[in-house]
């Protein structure tokens, strides 16, 4: 009679280890769907909007060409110092940046100096102003008004006049306050609001 009873509760046993397992095995692949599932959505929860019109253009304007172009560096780093890089964050407006280069900073005499006394801030203002003129000019509108004038008058975001002119291939600009001319180098770094050239020295 034991060995009988015995022989049921090892039965019954078998029975249900069984059936837990197919219940297991059934829950697996269900558990399995459901973080495929979470991994395929992910990437929806995570997509990055498309960027705006008015987005791409801030990205690509003055202010930003400035901020990336490693020849304009010192340039750069003046306007902030004088607070005039946010002006030219102004999509509205057109910009045509003479930019020395950072060799041009690196020949002022060492020592207080105009780009580093907050004191003579005005003064600064002044210089820079002397290097951003109004509306978008290329080289290729300067050396055909000059083939087609002789010259061709600049007007800067002060008022301030500068000349454009040519010797041999190149382009000269002239203050014509001072006489103080600069040779324009790399040029045509174009930009949403505007146009950049690189200059080898200051025009006062």
């Amino acid at each position: 009679m034991k060995s009988k009873i015995l022989s049921i509760f090892l039965i019954a046993c078998t029975v249900v280890f069984l059936s837990c397992k197919n219940d297991v095995e059934e829950k697996e692949p269900q558990q399995e769907q459901t973080e495929q599932e979470v991994v395929k959505e992910a990437p929806k929860k995570i997509r990055e909007k498309p960027l705006t019109k008015e987005q791409k253009d801030r990205m690509n304007g003055v202010m930003t060409k400035l901020m990336t172009n490693k020849d304009m560096n010192s340039f750069t780093r003046s306007l902030v110092s004088a607070g005039m890089l946010d002006k030219l964050e102004d999509l509205q407006t057109e910009y045509t940046i003479l930019a020395p280069n950072n060799e041009v900073f690196n020949k002022v005499p060492t020592g207080q100096n105009v780009f580093n006394d907050p004191t003579r801030k005005e003064e600064l203002v002044e210089k820079l102003n002397m290097h951003i003129v109004k509306g978008s000019v290329t080289s290729s509108d300067l050396v055909q008004g000059v083939q087609k004038n002789s010259k061709v008058t600049l007007t800067t975001i002060d008022g301030k006049s500068l000349v454009a002119t040519m010797r041999s291939d190149t382009i000269v600009i002239t203050n014509q306050a001072t006489n103080k001319s600069v040779i324009v180098g790399k040029s045509d770094i174009m930009a949403t609001n505007g146009v950049l050239h690189l200059v080898d020295g200051f025009f006062q």
